[in-house]
């Protein structure tokens, strides 16, 4: 998986770089080592609130340099392709047409749906319900809660790894056949937690 590879290498690029210290700075190094995997680092922060007297909860997540996001297949929409300008076909079309005709058939189940970006973003930042969840103000009692994730800050450069395997209803991972449509800019600021 090209995801573990990376982390891999941030995590043997981070020893390499701690363990030469600032030998590997020019002189006047300033404070600290400078660590490679920082340029990709972000946390997150949780934000948790009773359902019981709306109290909240924040809890920041460790530093990572991937964010997963799941992709919202109830969101897809099949996006129909262009038609070929008509034009009279060439004698290699015609050869390929022939050998397509009995696949024609195949080509209209294999329709694959377009889900955006920003319908992913949307998925992994919007608000879920935890249930059994241990409030401290209530004596360690049990009650559910609403929770909800947002950037606690942002990484200059930040690595998205698109969640394309779901567990079936035989709990055998499936691949999920979707397009994903990236935008040119993409806006993170509303996810900013406040």
């Amino acid at each position: 998986d090209a995801a573990q590879y990376l982390q891999y290498l941030f995590e043997k690029l981070d020893r390499a770089e701690l363990g030469a210290g600032t030998a590997r700075l020019p002189s006047g190094g300033g404070d600290g080592v400078p660590i490679s995997s920082n340029l990709f680092a972000f946390k997150t922060e949780t934000r948790s609130v009773c359902s019981i007297d709306s109290k909240i909860k924040y809890k920041q997540s460790a530093a990572d340099t991937i964010l997963n996001l799941r992709i919202p297949m109830e969101k897809g929409k099949i996006i129909p392709k262009p038609e070929e300008a008509d034009r009279p076909p060439t004698p290699p079309d015609q050869k390929r047409q022939k050998s397509e005709e009995g696949k024609e058939d195949e080509k209209k189940e294999k329709e694959v749906p377009t889900v955006t970006f920003s319908d992913c973003l949307d998925a992994w930042s919007a608000s879920s319900t935890i249930d059994d969840v241990r409030w401290s103000h209530l004596g360690d009692a049990v009650a559910p809660a609403t929770a909800q994730v947002r950037f606690d800050n942002f990484p200059r450069y930040l690595i998205v790894q698109m969640n394309r395997y779901e567990m079936g209803a035989d709990w055998t991972p499936k691949k999920i056949e979707v397009n994903i449509d990236m935008p040119h800019d993409i806006d993170l600021n509303n996810l900013k937690a406040k």
